[in-house]
């Protein structure tokens, strides 16, 4: 079987496989023949537990006591408001900078897909008992906040955060539908299957449109 390299900025502990912790520009991937693996979570969630783990590391950071303070004295729209005032970079679109770290969202998805699998962290497990059998992923316990960005699906603040870690999640469940649909094939297997077909379908039309060509010739010589 084939070794592993995982993109983890999820926190998963991963044994039996190579573990990067780094963002994608500083990613070193060192076995060409392993399969290149990133999970990419509900953005609501990773968000959240992003969250938790800032206000709840042992060394002093910056603004960690102003965001408990207001978190605990403010109502959660009030509090979601001031949290934007603060303009705290690492708090916008936290996964598409591992993908990117300009967070461009074009850029992040073009390397989101140069992974051999894009795996939803609701699918982990999934992707473990199909594919990497001898690997082991466990996910951290779910720990919770007073708040909650999701319960503020439709506010501008919230496109704010996570609008570009939202296209990126869509991105990762249709590619992970089309790996399931194919029989858990690699995606570049898969894309270059498609780019064939849609070569073969380029010629066709090229084809038939010379042939239009030709028989007009044919009527007006």
């Amino acid at each position: 079987m084939k070794k592993i390299e995982i993109l983890n900025f999820q926190n998963l502990q991963i044994e039996q496989a190579k573990n990067i912790t780094q963002s994608f520009d500083q990613a070193k991937f060192g076995d060409e023949e392993a399969l290149t693996v990133v999970v990419v979570r509900n953005p609501y969630e990773y968000f959240d537990g992003m969250l938790f783990e800032y206000l709840t590391r042992e060394k002093s950071i910056l603004f960690t006591q102003d965001i408990i303070d207001h978190m605990k004295e403010l109502d959660n729209r009030s509090f979601l408001k001031w949290l934007d005032g603060l303009n705290f970079v690492p708090f916008q679109n936290p996964q598409t900078f591992y993908l990117d770290i300009r967070k461009r969202l074009s850029k992040a998805i073009e390397n989101l897909e140069s992974f051999d699998y894009v795996v939803p962290y609701e699918a982990v497990d999934a992707f473990v008992k199909m594919l990497a059998p001898n690997i082991h992923i466990v996910k951290p316990k779910e720990k919770k906040l007073l708040f909650s960005l999701s319960a503020f699906p439709e506010d501008p603040l919230t496109e704010k955060f996570i609008g570009k870690d939202n296209e990126l999640y869509r991105r990762s469940l249709e590619l992970w539908k089309v790996i399931e649909e194919n029989g858990y094939k690699t995606l570049p297997q898969l894309v270059g299957k498609k780019r064939i077909l849609e070569r073969k379908k380029e010629e066709k039309q090229q084809k038939e449109q010379a042939k239009k060509m030709q028989s007009h010739k044919g009527v007006t010589g």
